[in-house]
């Protein structure tokens, strides 16, 4: 995603901001042939190598500062719509993978100069993208909507809001320190029309954080986080139920995040 911005100060307090959202996205998939039967377009399910894919949208924001204490701002992303993949439009639901509008609030409180709290919750629309909202049995079994269709299977999301909590403390001039933890009622559930795709993508409810800034001159910081998901087994009845199968499934994800960045006045 690539978001040059342009932004401006109403006065010394408020400012606004816009980003158009240039986006590429890149896929590929291999061992799906099971999913072949039931798709528009069977020989565009899997095993295709990888596909680019491109799309646009906008973000606009607004900042504002009331007092010494007090910080405000509000984001709104709107959806992006991308084009098909062509070799796999008959994997997902219309062909391509829109990426779901979002928007969120923010405040942050300042009790003294070296500490910082800041809260803010985000509501993603989900169930505003077929590939995502509608259900895996929708092309269950063949001869249903097909898969690669506007009502083909997805992964059967719902839009949810994610809630997060910062903390930042400045220890000395040249380093600050940050921790932060985020919770999100998982977008899919335990059904047997969420499980077998959402192998995927199992979302986890909870994730926390952790980082520094540290600045070796007046012109340059170095930033560093890691982030850790909760762990959480996802499990639930096969969608292969439905062609004469069935089982459960289940996946544990484990994931870690390090983040690395550097800043520069000139």
């Amino acid at each position: 995603m690539f978001a040059p911005t342009v932004a401006w100060r109403i006065n010394e307090k408020h400012a606004l901001g816009v980003s158009p959202l240039l986006v590429a996205q890149r896929f590929e998939a291999y061992g799906l042939q099971a999913f072949a039967p039931s798709s528009k377009y069977p020989t565009k399910v899997t095993n295709n190598g990888h596909d680019v894919a491109f799309g646009a949208g906008v973000r606009v924001g607004w900042y504002g500062e009331f007092n010494h204490w007090l910080s405000a701002g509000i984001g709104y992303s709107s959806r992006v719509y991308m084009e098909e993949f062509d070799r796999y439009k008959g994997l997902f639901a219309e062909g391509s993978f829109d990426i779901p509008a979002n928007y969120s609030a923010g405040i942050a409180l300042r009790p003294t100069p070296q500490w910082l709290v800041s809260l803010d919750v985000q509501r993603i629309e989900f169930g505003e993208v077929n590939s995502l909202s509608n259900g895996v049995l929708n092309s269950l079994p063949p001869g249903a909507q097909p898969m690669g269709s506007a009502d083909g299977s997805g992964f059967n999301w719902r839009s949810r809001n994610t809630y997060r909590v910062g903390i930042a403390y400045e220890w000395s001039p040249t380093l600050t320190l940050r921790g932060g933890v985020a919770y999100g009622k998982r977008p899919n559930d335990e059904s047997i029309n969420s499980v077998t795709f959402n192998l995927l993508a199992p979302n986890p409810h909870r994730a926390y954080s952790a980082g520094l800034t540290w600045k070796p001159s007046v012109d340059h910081e170095l930033h560093i986080a890691m982030g850790h998901f909760v762990e959480q087994t996802y499990r639930g009845p096969s969608a292969t139920a439905r062609v004469g199968v069935g089982g459960t499934e289940e996946i544990s994800p484990h994931v870690e995040m390090l983040m690395v960045g550097w800043t520069w006045k000139r």
